[in-house]
């Protein structure tokens, strides 16, 4: 059972993490820390020890804590990270992992300096659908793996109303990759990992005064040469009232292909087409719940070392930080070199 200690009460935290803490089976919420009074009142649970600053839960909660939660900011993941891992406690941390490839490295060096476990957040993984994926690419039903293509495209809150601000701070800190990293971390987890060989990128800002794009359209390369383009938006319907989605996932190999599609009762499903086997399975859902089967996860790593293979780990969450800053480094540098060549801006 994780004794957790939860750093940063925000929206999402009180949306999803608190409760998703509540439903793991391996857990306790101990302690929150914020800066902001109103978060730490949002937190509504009895017996919760509550502080203003993170540093004074880490030390006065000493020993009463195993893990911390960081659901801050990601400007602050890494200093929580580090301060958490050097009081001791092992660390499971929000998406993305970090502000930088360089800040992803320190919170590493500090896991394995103090013999800690660190994990990612990238609790898509543990949609049962995703893993059905996966088992088919060990399982050698596809054959070799060569291209994956998705799209992940909403509105990332609409650019006016009570979300604006909030949608802001994300398109400053990683545009609408804040949420496609899932989708990069899929590409890797489905096909049981390998390093980005190379990223490409153009982006989209339809007017808006932030720093990353939020559409992004990703063309890039895995090891050991798998083509992945991934279309990822925050610009899907947010300019206007109405709202839609779309999503979709292919994944072709040489004996067969996954395919993200509409069963006839309108759920998603992920349907197999091989040389071996043609089948389907529904794509998972449910609010916060893949959040707590992560964290039983990491109960499990912690208390029996039992290592499941979907818990992302510290090294994950540096792979898929590669192919974001990438990706919105090569978007930016063409948008300067259009706009140098068109003498805009």
């Amino acid at each position: 059972m994780l004794r957790i200690g939860l750093i940063g009460c925000g929206k999402h935290a009180q949306w999803v993490v608190v409760s998703a803490i509540e439903a793991a089976e391996g857990a306790e919420l101990v302690a929150v820390a914020d800066i902001v009074a109103a978060n730490l009142a949002a937190i509504k649970q009895e017996g919760v020890a509550r502080y203003g600053d993170y540093r004074d839960m880490l030390d006065k909660e000493r020993g009463k804590l195993d893990a911390a939660y960081i659901c801050t900011p990601c400007e602050v993941h890494c200093e929580a990270t580090v301060a958490a891992l050097d009081a001791g406690l092992h660390v499971l941390t929000e998406k993305p992992m970090a502000m930088s490839e360089d800040e992803c490295r320190r919170m590493i060096d500090a896991a394995n300096r103090n013999e800690r476990f660190l994990a990612v957040d990238f609790e898509v993984r543990f949609e049962s659908g995703w893993r059905q994926v996966r088992q088919w690419v060990e399982e050698g039903r596809l054959g070799a793996v060569r291209a994956i293509h998705i799209n992940s495209m909403w509105d990332g809150h609409k650019s006016f109303g009570d979300l604006a601000r909030r949608r802001a701070g994300f398109l400053d800190r990683n545009g609408c990759l804040d949420c496609g990293v899932h989708m990069l971390d899929i590409a890797r987890f489905v096909t049981c990992g390998g390093e980005w060989r190379t990223v490409h990128a153009l982006g989209a800002w339809f007017g808006e005064e932030v720093r990353f794009s939020p559409h992004i359209a990703i063309l890039a390369e895995l090891d050991p040469g798998i083509i992945v383009t991934l279309g990822e938006s925050f610009a899907f319907t947010a300019y206007i009232e109405p709202r839609l989605e779309h999503e979709s996932f292919a994944l072709v190999g040489q004996k067969g292909v996954v395919v993200r599609e509409q069963a006839q009762d309108g759920g998603p499903v992920f349907r197999l087409v091989s040389e071996s086997l043609t089948t389907c399975v529904p794509v998972s859902t449910g609010k916060g719940k893949p959040i707590a089967r992560v964290i039983d996860a990491l109960d499990a790593a912690v208390t029996r070392r039992e290592i499941d293979s979907s818990l992302a780990t510290g090294y994950d969450g540096l792979m898929a930080q590669v192919a974001m800053d990438a990706a919105n480094r090569a978007a930016i540098e063409h948008r300067n070199t259009w706009s140098k060549q068109n003498g805009v801006g």
